[in-house]
């Protein structure tokens, strides 16, 4: 089934209401009759179809090649939300043709309590909305997250100061914290347990392998830890309030990469006192970062969409994340590794990830282009992933919650 439309034009005026004006062609094979043009709306984000809107009649038949001016207009839905309406030709045999494949006036509102506004408007088929869907969603919430970067700010801010309001420490625990949980894994396993690395066998010298791997796994546990419960914590932001709820996961991202600076200038202070300086490599820290917070908000935003569902999330989660910690080389030399098995514990992306930190802070052997690579390419593919799965139940998250 074709259409084509000419001349389109959207207006919305102040008052919640739509007007669209057109021509309609007939670019089938078939003959229209009865036909008139309506609109349809549904749900932007989920496309659950809510109504259908006003209509008007073409006047007779259609037939191949045949045009007929005409305007539409109506009252947009009178809750609050993001619409998108589909105006199309409608037949008493054939239905609403852009059901069938046709194209649409597609119609992207906003709907508030100051009225509506549009976001955007264009010609496209359902199957051609789908796949623009699929490139968008990622593209819309990273928009939607720097447009909010000062308030990500702000709130990360009183997500650290609310943990230790009230303690006698206060923001002191911000460096404590990191650095007791370091000196606690430390005592465990490098003086109970005598762990070495081959290529220092000295204390000091597994406490700096060991911190350069724990330093990261600090924020990227801390954060995932979080995030089953994100959205469960903060059901108001979701339920009341008009908030880029997305906006939750950057803040738990940003307030345990403070914690992880705290840590990294302790690591700093102690590698310049045991080796006399911090290595120029170290300028080469936010190759291995950046991965790491794109991993790190992926699973998160993942995970905190899931948590709606799954309330045993969290249990499970916190059991995967001491296994992940057991897989990958942070409190063991990477040479203790079982012959075989090597291959298969590479293909953690943090196993390079705490490389990547080893090697830029002590001079260690630096991890192949390759993987440093294939680590980028599946970071920015996980943050693709979650972020359509994040856009595709978010609409249904008020509900549940």
């Amino acid at each position: 089934m074709s259409v084509r439309y000419e001349n389109a034009r959207v207006e919305i005026s102040g008052h919640g209401r739509l007007r669209v004006s057109l021509r309609v062609v007939n670019d089938s094979t078939l003959h229209w009759r009865g036909a008139a043009l309506g609109w349809q709306v549904t749900e932007r984000e989920s496309h659950r179809y809510l109504e259908d809107g006003p209509s008007v009649e073409l006047h007779g038949t259609l037939a191949p090649g045949e045009s007929r001016e005409c305007a539409i207009e109506g009252a947009l839905p009178a809750f609050a939300g993001y619409y998108r309406l589909f105006v199309s030709p409608l037949t008493p045999d054939l239905g609403w043709l852009h059901t069938s494949g046709a194209r649409a006036i597609v119609v992207d509102v906003d709907v508030d309590g100051d009225g509506a506004a549009l976001l955007q408007k264009g010609c496209w088929s359902i199957a051609e909305l789908a796949r623009r869907d699929l490139t968008s969603a990622p593209r819309e919430m990273l928009a939607a997250v720097w447009a909010n970067r000062g308030l990500a700010w702000t709130l990360a801010r009183r997500d650290l100061a609310a943990r230790f309001r009230g303690s006698l420490g206060d923001a002191l625990w911000t460096v404590l914290h990191p650095l007791l949980l370091m000196l606690t894994y430390l005592f465990v396993f490098g003086v109970v347990l005598r762990a070495r690395f081959a290529g220092d066998p000295s204390t000091a010298g597994f406490a700096l392998y060991f911190l350069a791997g724990m330093v990261p796994w600090l924020a990227f546990s801390e954060t995932v830890g979080r995030a089953p419960s994100a959205l469960v914590e903060h059901r108001h932001f979701v339920k009341k309030l008009v908030f880029p709820v997305e906006l939750l996961n950057v803040v738990h991202t940003l307030a345990a990469l403070a914690t992880q600076m705290v840590g990294l200038a302790l690591l700093c202070a102690l590698i310049f006192v045991l080796r006399g300086g911090v290595p120029a490599m170290a300028l080469l820290l936010p190759v291995f970062l950046a991965p790491q917070v794109l991993l790190t908000l992926a699973l998160s935003w993942t995970l905190s969409a899931l948590g709606v569902y799954l309330r045993d999330l969290g249990q499970i989660i916190g059991f995967l994340l001491t296994l992940l910690f057991f897989l990958t080389p942070i409190c063991y030399p990477e040479q203790s590794l079982p012959p075989g098995l090597d291959v298969y514990f590479r293909k953690n992306p943090f196993y390079v990830i705490a490389g990547g930190w080893r090697a830029v802070l002590l001079q260690g052997p630096m991890p192949t282009l390759r993987s440093i690579l294939l680590l980028y390419a599946i970071s920015i593919a996980a943050v693709y992933a979650s972020a359509l799965l994040y856009r595709k139940l978010r609409p249904t998250f008020a509900d549940v919650l």
